[in-house]
């Protein structure tokens, strides 16, 4: 399970894509590749897609939430042509700001990015490899790449959100600078040991099996000191998380409490983490009070949901933690 850390998160309606040109032909529709991308491998936090933009021009992308503020992408080009190729890579975004300023081309510490303001935070994109601002109708990070028969180049890039542009330039420029040979051996070992592989002989159930399970891991969360153990919600999109009160205590029902119907609903999901169930169980006790009452839906901001644990999660307790002392 990717464990995010203790914070107030935020919604940033910004979004970003990839655009590659050749000649006079560039393309951004995934629609419209030569091979449209597939889905290699995902984890709570990280996913790989492949696909071919233009005639063999192989690419790889790899897409990583290292940290709730920050989010980190790998390119890997291959030219299996016979010729070289001058290929021009765009990282383009946009933002829907709320009182602040849309994405522009910018720099910082004399390196280029592009950078925007909403809502209080300073979201910033950052691009290795030296970047010029792009000329298109968004703004964009642009690379000119020769690349030779055969040859292959990697990029990375980052956004990062902060509540000013040089600590969000600071954040997605270390964020680039990670090691992703081993934070990506780190995510499969985790991974391997807390997914079951399940094979049925039929592809689309072992995909489902397979999301199932990751999609249960992505919805545990470290809350601060509200609670012993990490809890869930029921749901993670970018509309989720953000506090106008600033501590949770104003979330929707999605977020505001793990319910006992969600905990032993997810037991039956995540058999290759018994201790996260267990944990489950382990907050709703670290709720009782000096009558012996526990509380069935503890928020993550504090809030007591004020009902009462049903009879069958208390026997579903005792299995969870008998089966976890063997």
């Amino acid at each position: 399970m990717a464990s995010l850390p203790p914070t107030v998160y935020v919604r940033v309606p910004c979004a970003f894509f990839l655009r590659f040109s050749e000649g006079n032909n560039s393309i951004t529709d995934p629609n419209t590749f030569t091979v449209q991308p597939a889905l290699k491998r995902f984890y709570p936090n990280f996913l790989t897609l492949e696909f071919v933009p233009f005639e063999n021009l192989h690419t790889t992308t790899d897409f990583w939430i290292p940290e709730s503020n920050a989010m980190a992408g790998r390119i890997i080009l291959t030219n299996k042509s016979n010729a070289t190729r001058q290929i021009k890579l765009e990282v383009c975004a946009t933002l829907a700001h709320l009182n602040g300023q849309s994405i522009v081309p910018t720099q910082q510490q004399l390196v280029n990015i592009l950078a925007g303001q909403t809502s209080g935070i300073a979201p910033v994109i950052f691009m290795t490899g030296g970047p010029q601002h792009g000329p298109g109708p968004y703004a964009s990070l642009l690379l000119d790449l020769e690349l030779g028969p055969g040859s292959t180049r990697t990029l990375s890039f980052a956004q990062a959100a902060q509540d000013t542009i040089p600590e969000a330039f600071d954040l997605a420029r270390k964020t680039t600078a990670r090691s992703w040979p081993a934070e990506i051996a780190r995510i499969e070992m985790t991974n391997a040991s807390q997914i079951l592989d399940i094979r049925t002989g039929d592809n689309d159930w072992d995909a489902a099996l397979a999301m199932s399970q990751q999609t249960a891991q992505s919805l545990f969360i470290n809350n601060g000191n509200h609670l012993p153990y990490p809890s869930c919600v029921q749901a993670r999109h970018i509309d989720n998380g953000y506090s106008h009160a600033g501590d949770g205590t104003d979330y929707p029902p999605a977020w505001n409490g793990q319910f006992a119907l969600d905990a032993y609903y997810l037991s039956n999901i995540l058999h290759g983490t018994p201790h996260i169930t267990k944990n489950l169980i382990l907050n709703f006790l670290h709720t009782q009070d000096e009558d012996g009452e526990i509380d069935g839906k503890p928020g993550l901001g504090g809030q007591r949901g004020k009902i009462f644990m049903y009879a069958y999660s208390c026997q579903h307790g005792m299995e969870i933690l008998s089966t976890h002392r063997r």
